[in-house]
């Protein structure tokens, strides 16, 4: 095999020192100069993702908030009396705290009274229908009961609640 010669044309000391045993030397011999950097190629695609992290601490609990509006409730006998009628009425007093817009609901309970069965107060639940006065700021309101399907008899339970 030949043996392979180089020869560089040095031309001045800065240059001698720059490739005096460097593998640029050697490879400027075999290759020659190199050019100037070509243009960048494209993006390559999107890798993959990568695992997800650990969960964060948890932050600082928040300040309490209000105290909600408390709910009052009760139970009321509505008397429709010994002869069948379609109306009757019952006052709940004693609600101190309540106020001309607090919201009130009525409504029959499946319990028996004095002298209605619980199937009476279950059909009451079906025949009869109740309306609220606007309360009375500090004191209560009346629960009005209107029988829709003929007339009753007796005491019927009414559940009421206000807030």
């Amino acid at each position: 095999m030949p043996d392979l010669v180089v020869t560089l044309e040095i031309n001045s000391a800065a240059e001698q020192a720059l490739y005096v045993g460097s593998d640029l030397a050697v490879e400027m011999a075999l290759n020659g100069v190199r050019g100037l950097t070509g243009a960048t190629g494209d993006t390559g695609p999107q890798g993959a993702t990568g695992d997800t992290g650990p969960q964060g601490a948890t932050g600082a609990t928040g300040a309490t908030g209000p105290a909600g509006a408390g709910v009052t409730s009760g139970v009321v006998e509505i008397d429709f009396g010994a002869t069948p009628s379609n109306e009757a009425s019952a006052t709940v007093t004693g609600q101190t705290g309540i106020l001309t817009t607090s919201t009130v609901d009525a409504q029959i309970m499946a319990r028996s009274s004095t002298n209605n069965t619980i199937t009476d107060h279950e059909f009451g639940a079906l025949a009869l229908r109740f309306s609220v006065s606007e309360p009375v700021a500090d004191t209560g309101f009346t629960i009005k009961a209107f029988c829709t399907i003929g007339f009753a008899t007796g005491k019927f339970n009414v559940n009421w609640r206000w807030s």
